[in-house]
């Protein structure tokens, strides 16, 4: 039986029917689903089904609602999701979390409190404190009214001048989301990171995979990542499915094929 509780509202969320094996991709601050636009014409993703949402306040999504931890409540925006496609395809026998960045976080919430996953993987998911350095501790350390009035616009600005397609894509994006969940996800992100929270959920999963790009380090992860759960994705930043499609989405299909077999 559905209830009000398992329906997320129509138009920001995008599943396809694959294979037996169903990934949930969780987009990062201020993105949106179409992050993973690519996933959806991956070859190397052909076998597996797939589900992506925009998370409250971005994208197509409404405002997330008043009060309570941000990033739990994207948490239940995910397993929402999960069972909206789980209804849609039957024959699913395996669900596996895909985060970036903040999703990357969430990702690890959702798991820690959501049972019947497979496993995590985590695209530069923020596990520690310095993982917040991109941009979330920026934003967090403004008012939301700062934020709101000037700062997301000076952010926006300095995006669409980025050299780099990336960064572009994503100002595009956080055109899409509202100041205010921005603001609210960033503070709560950096709370959750700093508390040293994520790293130990992070370790207690029993089934994990860690991706980042080649030019990113992993230095202050040091001792939270297992070297065996590692793969560095060649030619990419942050961004890996958009300076690296190919090579990042051929990493997620065999991570899960490790998750689930």
């Amino acid at each position: 039986m559905t209830t009000d509780s398992d329906r997320l509202p129509a138009g920001h969320v995008t599943i396809r029917d694959g294979g037996e094996t169903l990934l949930l991709l969780l987009h990062g601050l201020g993105c949106s689903r179409d992050s993973f636009a690519g996933a959806f014409t991956s070859p190397h993703l052909h076998r597996y089904s797939l589900c992506a949402l925009d998370f409250a306040g971005h994208g197509s999504a409404p405002p997330p609602a008043p009060g309570g931890r941000l990033l739990l409540q994207y948490a239940e925006d995910a397993r929402q999701a999960l069972q909206q496609a789980l209804r849609e395809l039957p024959a699913t026998r395996h669900a596996c979390l895909v985060g970036h960045s903040m999703g990357g976080a969430v990702a690890i919430l959702a798991a820690a409190r959501h049972g019947g996953i497979s496993g995590v993987v985590s695209a530069e998911g923020n596990l520690a404190a310095a993982d917040c350095g991109l941009a979330s501790r920026g934003i967090a350390s403004q008012s939301l009214k700062e934020f709101a009035m000037s700062g997301a616009g000076r952010l926006r600005s300095d995006l669409a001048r980025a050299g780099d397609a990336a960064s572009r894509q994503w100002g595009a994006q956080l055109a899409q989301a509202s100041p205010h969940a921005v603001h609210r996800a960033a503070r709560d992100l950096v709370s959750w990171c700093d508390s040293g929270s994520l790293a130990a959920l992070w370790a207690a999963l029993p089934s994990r995979a860690y991706l980042h790009g080649s030019a990113t380090g992993t230095g202050h992860l040091a001792g939270l990542l297992d070297p065996a759960e590692v793969t560095v994705i060649p030619g990419s930043g942050h961004f890996m499915m958009t300076d690296n499609p190919g090579s990042f989405y051929q990493a997620v299909a065999q991570a899960a094929s490790r998750m689930t077999t």
